[in-house]
């Protein structure tokens, strides 16, 4: 009797086709044009068809909606600055009133809403890179 445990034989995941892997590249890619609607429609079609699809497909999908969350509490939180000022600004009949604030404040917002969107299009090449080479996505492999 052996007082050492060994660990489990881990099951290894199925090799995909090519044309699989084709398609779960091509949805990471719709979802750089077709935020929502690419990853959706990756995982209606190939549901049943295609584990490794699907898989790749909420992939796309969780990333979309985690960076989407992402640009618009952004938005919010910038939104709700501008109209706190707005206010502030009628109170004291626009006494302190600086045009440059608000440029400035224009052009950082949309610099970050920039860096997001690239952000997410940096993601979405590599996942389909990835997807390309046959590997599954590490948060929906199946078990």
């Amino acid at each position: 009797m052996s007082l050492v445990k060994t660990a489990p034989v881990a099951q290894s995941l199925p090799e995909p086709a090519g044309t699989d892997r084709g398609w779960a590249a091509a949805v990471h890619v719709s979802s750089i044009f077709w935020p929502l609607l690419g990853p959706l429609v990756g995982i209606a079609l190939f549901h049943n068809r295609s584990r490794f699809v699907a898989s790749h497909a909420k992939q796309a999908l969780l990333e979309t909606i985690v960076l989407n969350l992402l640009v618009f509490t952004a938005g919010l939180v910038s939104l709700t600055y501008t109209a706190f000022r707005i206010v502030h600004y009628v109170q004291t009949d626009w006494r302190d009133f600086a045009w440059q604030e608000f440029l400035v404040r224009f052009i950082v917002g949309w610099i970050a809403f920039w860096l997001l969107e690239f952000a997410n299009i940096v993601v979405s090449i590599r996942q389909a890179w990835q997807a390309g080479q046959g590997k599954w996505p590490k948060r929906f492999t199946p078990a």
